[in-house]
């Protein structure tokens, strides 16, 4: 996986001299340099989490990923929320971030605090799922005949 997602990069570099790289129009080159990077980081955490046996640290993502769907339409629906309440002149989201994040940590920072605390919450909404051996499927009925 290493030497693939080296090779996609190498690729996307010479090729972004003909076609640039552009997320926003999903160039090729684009497409290439996000497979090599999901390549290379894929090869490392197996290298870490798989041969080197260091899953100490893996606890979040285990519980994240155990309740998937539950956190993608919980982090969905709450964010949604944050920009529908209104507080005051502006929302339940602006609000929070004018008057606690901001404050506190500044323009830049305080957007990347607001974040970490929007996770940090879900986490802890997704860790008491996964205490109680709560989890959300979506079974697919399928006719094989």
């Amino acid at each position: 996986m290493l030497i693939a997602g080296g090779v996609c990069l190498f690729v996307a570099k010479i090729w972004s001299i003909y076609l640039p790289i552009n997320k926003s129009i999903w160039t090729s080159s684009y497409v290439v340099m996000s497979t090599g990077w999901g390549l290379v980081c894929l090869g490392v955490l197996t290298y870490i989490v798989d041969i080197k046996k260091s899953k100490y640290w893996t606890a979040p993502f285990v519980i994240f990923g155990a309740n998937a769907i539950a956190f993608y339409m919980f982090s969905a629906i709450v964010a949604r929320l944050l920009i529908m309440i209104p507080v005051a002149d502006t929302t339940l989201h602006g609000w929070l971030f004018q008057k606690l994040f901001q404050p506190l940590f500044g323009n830049y920072l305080g957007s990347l605090m607001f974040a970490i605390a929007f996770c940090l919450g879900s986490f802890l909404v997704m860790k008491w799922l996964y205490q109680k051996k709560i989890f959300l499927r979506f079974k697919q009925i399928v006719n094989l005949k």
